[in-house]
């Protein structure tokens, strides 16, 4: 016994050491006893100039990390398991085609229709944001929207979309059809913003645009730009705004539906839709903008206040629009076997990371409300 008493320090310090061992590790070891579950979902990503695989590479992320796991019990892969555009070697690649039976598919997310162009792949470009270039391969086809279609009127399944899913270069009759699935209606403006107008942040073709319009591209610090079908080009200053990035705000129906606060900034890539039944919006933008630039705006078109959201429901399927390139996240954690990382970093990056502030709690509360 006194050779127990005069140890009592030693055990003492060891077991302060256990403790905060194993405090550090819980996070880990409490995602091991998280129960998997079997989602077979399938993901389409025609934008894949490279082998980052951002543009969807958010989306499985959010899925391992929830223990949704494919039908063979195997995690969720950002560079096998989607349906698109992909790379074999340097310059030669593989063009996915949805599957012509969906029946297996409980949930159906497309990430980015908007394409790859050549000189993505065969020439250097300015900036990764874009380029008008000869198009290899993009844009939602006819046959694509059928079989979407198909699945959805035959089947309970869920249908999630984010910008680009009917922009250019998809087709009017075929974006129509789409849209009608999914109960907007887009109105012809995409748009986006940018924390440096005068770097090589801006597309080289929106600049080349905007200066055959109107004779000189001479913006500095932040702005928005604004595009439509016919390439028509409005920007915002940084003297026209009174914040940085869209406002990301949930609505009523929102607040019932995500039953926690998900507003953040949003600054990427956007489209201007308008719903087909107002009570179907979870969520809105509002761009923080002077009355002058109001006035502007509105000289256009183009409102302040718009859809971010939409969450459409029928008797067949349910359908999610996301008016924005939400799953592109360049930056994904290479681990996923964590519990409590997205409330982290929520509470410690905020407004800075859309992705940990909104788009993460928002996938992890669809999917579960569609299971």
């Amino acid at each position: 016994m006194k050779s127990f008493f005069e140890n009592k320090p030693q055990v003492a310090v060891l077991l302060f050491v256990f403790l905060v061992v194993a405090f550090i590790l819980s996070p880990f070891w409490l995602w091991q006893f998280k129960p998997e579950r079997t989602l077979d979902i399938l993901i389409v990503d025609k934008t894949v100039p490279d082998q980052s695989y951002r543009e969807h590479k958010g989306l499985t992320w959010v899925l391992n990390n929830e223990k949704y796991t494919k039908g063979n019990g195997e995690p969720y892969s950002a560079k096998e398991d989607y349906i698109g555009f992909k790379h074999e070697t340097a310059h030669s690649y593989s063009e996915g085609r949805l599957p012509e039976k969906l029946d297996q598919y409980k949930v159906i997310y497309l990430a980015d229709l908007y394409g790859v162009y050549e000189e993505e792949i065969y020439g250097s470009i300015r900036n990764s944001a874009g380029s008008n270039s000869g198009l290899i391969y993009g844009g939602l086809l006819q046959e694509d929207v059928d079989k979407l279609e198909n699945a959805l009127v035959h089947g309970k399944k869920t249908l999630i979309a984010e910008f680009n899913t009917f922009g250019s270069p998809t087709e009017k009759a075929v974006r129509k059809q789409m849209t009608n699935l999914l109960n907007i209606h887009w109105t012809g403006w995409t748009g986006r913003y940018f924390s440096e107008m005068d770097g090589q942040e801006v597309p080289e073709w929106i600049i080349d645009q905007y200066n055959l319009q109107t004779g000189k591209w001479d913006f500095q610090g932040a702005g928005f730009v604004f595009v439509n079908v016919e390439n028509e080009i409005v920007v915002l200053g940084e003297q026209e705004l009174t914040g940085k990035g869209l406002n990301f705000v949930l609505t009523k129906q929102g607040n019932n539906f995500f039953k926690e606060n998900l507003g953040s900034k949003y600054r990427y890539w956007f489209d201007i839709i308008q719903p087909l039944n107002d009570d179907e919006v979870l969520a809105e933008y509002k761009l923080p903008v002077s009355k002058k630039a109001f006035g502007k705006l509105a000289g256009y078109g183009i409102p302040i206040q718009f859809p971010a959201v939409v969450h459409y429901e029928n008797k067949h399927y349910s359908s999610y629009y996301f008016a924005g390139d939400y799953a592109d996240e360049a930056e994904v954690p290479g681990i996923y076997q964590t519990v409590g990382l997205t409330l982290w970093r929520k509470k410690t990056e905020g407004d800075d990371s859309f992705y940990w502030s909104t788009y993460v709690p928002m996938m992890k509360r669809i999917l579960y409300e569609g299971l």
